[in-house]
C-alpha cells in the first residue's frame, strides 16, 4: 500500500489487471522509528525486513481514549469494506486527495474510471482488517497500526489520518515490520540468482518466511499451492520484488495440507524466467493424523472468507 507496498491496486491502474493480488507497492525507505512488539513476549518482531514509517507529528492534545480510537479504527475498517464491496465512491472518500495520489500514483478521478474493472477481477481477493495497536488521536490528526490479511498473507501497516469535513481520511500508508505471533515458525530464506536457500522441512502451516535477496539482480518471492487434480498453481501471496540486499517477511497462516512451491518468475536479462534456472523450491504441509490430505484449502485461513 505504501509507495513502494500496495504490491500485491492494480484495478485502479493497468497494473491491477496484471497483478490482482498485488494491491500495494513495495515499502519506501523514508524514516525509521523504534517500535516495541505489542503483547510483550507473545510476539516476535523482525525489524530488518522493511523500513519502519516515521510517526506523523501529533498535536499536543493527542489522546488514546477508547471512543476516539474506535472512531479512527472504524474509519479504516470502512475504507477496506468499501474496497471489498467494490464501492468506488466510498473507497475513494476514505482517502485524502494527496494521500491517494501518493499511495496509488494517480488521481482519484483516474482511479474512479478504472474502478468498474474490479467486477471483472475475481482474483483480487478482499482484505480482512485484523488487530489495531498504538492508535493515537488528536484534534484533526491520528495514527494507527493495523494487520491486513489478503488470502493467507498478513501484513502490518502504519496509517496516518486527518479529519476532513468531520470525517477521518487516510493520508499516509506505510508497510512496517510484520508482527509475528509466537505460534508461527520462522524460516529464513536466502535468494541467489539460481536458488532459494531454505530448510523446506521446517515449514509448518503457520510460517513466516524471512526473505533476503543476496543476489545481484531483483528477484520475486511468490508462494503457490499446487493442485495435483488440475495441474494448476494457486497464488497465495508473497513479497513482491526485492532489490539486491533487501529483505521482507511473508507471513502465511493456516496452510492446508498439500504441496506448495516458491517461485521467482522475473525474467533474467536473457529473457528466461529465473524459476527455470533453479529459483523454485517446493514444500509439503502434511495432513494431521487421522485426516485425509486434500489439494483444496480445507483449513480456514486467517481472515478466511
Amino acid at each position: 500500500m505504501a509507495r513502494s507496498t500496495w504490491v500485491w491496486m492494480a484495478a485502479l491502474t493497468v497494473a491491477l489487471s496484471l497483478a490482482g493480488l498485488a494491491l500495494w507497492q513495495e515499502p519506501g525507505t523514508e524514516g525509521m522509528r523504534d517500535k516495541a512488539a505489542p503483547g510483550g513476549g507473545d510476539e516476535k518482531e523482525n525489524m530488518k525486513v522493511a523500513p519502519l514509517a516515521a510517526q506523523v507529528r501529533m498535536d499536543a492534545s493527542a489522546v488514546t481514549e477508547p471512543a476516539k480510537a474506535w472512531e479512527v479504527e472504524g474509519a479504516v475498517r470502512a475504507v477496506f469494506a468499501a474496497f471489498n464491496n467494490r464501492d468506488a465512491d466510498a473507497f475513494l472518500a476514505g482517502w485524502t486527495d494527496e494521500g491517494f495520489r501518493k499511495t496509488f500514483q494517480q488521481s482519484k478521478e483516474a482511479a474512479k474510471r478504472s474502478f468498474p474493472n474490479l467486477q471483472a477481477l475475481p482474483v483480487l481477493e478482499p482484505f480482512t482488517v485484523g488487530e489495531f495497536s498504538n492508535t493515537a488521536v488528536g484534534r484533526d490528526t491520528a495514527s494507527t497500526e493495523v494487520d491486513l490479511t489478503q488470502s493467507n498473507v498478513k501484513k502490518t501497516h502504519w496509517l496516518s489520518l486527518v479529519k476532513d469535513d468531520n470525517a477521518w481520511k487516510i493520508d499516509t500508508d506505510k508497510e512496517i515490520a510484520t508482527r509475528i505471533p509466537a505460534d508461527v515458525t520462522l524460516v529464513p530464506v536466502t535468494m541467489t540468482e539460481s536458488a532459494f536457500q531454505l530448510d523446506t522441512g521446517a515449514v509448518t502451516k503457520n510460517v513466516a518466511f524471512q526473505v533476503f535477496n543476496a543476489g545481484t539482480q531483483k528477484h520475486d518471492f511468490s508462494v503457490f499451492m499446487l493442485r495435483d487434480d488440475s495441474g494448476t498453481e494457486m497464488h497465495l501471496g508473497g513479497a513482491g520484488s526485492l532489490e539486491p540486499g533487501e529483505g521482507k517477511t511473508v507471513l502465511l497462516k493456516n496452510l492446508a495440507p498439500g504441496r506448495y512451491a516458491i517461485l521467482c518468475n522475473r525474467l533474467d536479462p536473457d529473457g528466461q524466467p529465473y524459476s527455470s534456472k533453479g529459483m523454485r523450491a517446493e514444500f509439503t504441509i502434511a495432513a494431521p493424523p487421522g485426516s485425509q490430505a486434500s489439494g483444496d484449502q480445507t483449513d480456514e485461513p486467517e481472515g478466511g472468507r
